[in-house]
């Protein structure tokens, strides 16, 4: 009597029913599998709302399409925040002092490069009727202990629904930008999966949180969808 209530409710609200699992929940058969969450990391501040983060530093551009779904029912969201925030060609963040790590050891070095003040590579906007957003950045570099990465937070309607995940770049194309321009001096990325502190060798987290790219002009495009509790 409560399942059938319940899916007359669930009927009557969303113009369908859902099958029930085996577990006595109802799942939508639409629904998609929410997006991997990492870690958000130390270096969240405060952003503008600006499409074009990269605030004058240097880099290969990136044309980043962000779409954002409800995983439930694999419906777009809108007027959800998105949010990014990378480091720059020499792995560097914004507004922040940032750790510099040992390359060896991946222990403090006990330096620290103050960029507090600033705000490059860093922005958010909000969802449109689709559920997406596009920023301009540009590639990350990398930095000791971590395969080059974007962070990316997206915030519902409701402030308690957030997600935090990370965002890789090919390796193909990351082999290819390092060896030129702003992110030559700083060499090619010597960390690997197995090295990353956060992956930790699980090829499976790199491969489900890549971005989907193509050459673009004197840069790269890039889509990715998130899907999340809306």
């Amino acid at each position: 009597m409560i399942a059938g209530s319940l899916g007359a409710i669930l009927a009557g609200k969303f113009g369908r029913l859902y099958a029930a699992s085996n577990d006595g929940l109802f799942v939508p058969p639409q629904s998609c599998k929410e997006t991997l969450r990492l870690t958000q990391g130390p270096y969240l501040t405060e952003s503008p709302l600006r499409s074009d983060v990269r605030g004058g530093r240097e880099g290969v551009p990136l044309r980043l399409r962000l779409q954002v779904l409800d995983h439930y029912y694999c419906s777009p969201v809108e007027g959800v925040l998105v949010e990014i925030w990378s480091c720059d060609a020499q792995g560097i963040y914004s507004n922040v002092q940032n750790i510099i790590f040992d390359y060896e050891t991946t222990e403090r070095s006990g330096f620290a490069e103050d960029t507090r003040g600033t705000d490059f590579l860093r922005g958010h906007q909000f969802t449109d009727a689709n559920g997406e957003v596009e920023f301009l950045t540009n590639i990350p570099g990398w930095y000791a202990g971590r395969l080059p990465h974007i962070h990316v937070r997206t915030v519902a309607a409701r402030e308690w629904t957030a997600l935090d995940t990370q965002l890789f770049i090919p390796r193909d194309i990351e082999r290819r930008v390092f060896a030129s321009g702003a992110y030559a001096s700083h060499g090619q990325n010597p960390w690997t999966i197995e090295r990353d502190l956060v992956v930790k060798g699980n090829q499976e987290i790199v491969d489900e949180l890549t971005i989907s790219m193509e050459e673009e002009g004197e840069g790269f495009a890039g889509d990715f969808t998130i899907a999340m509790t809306g």
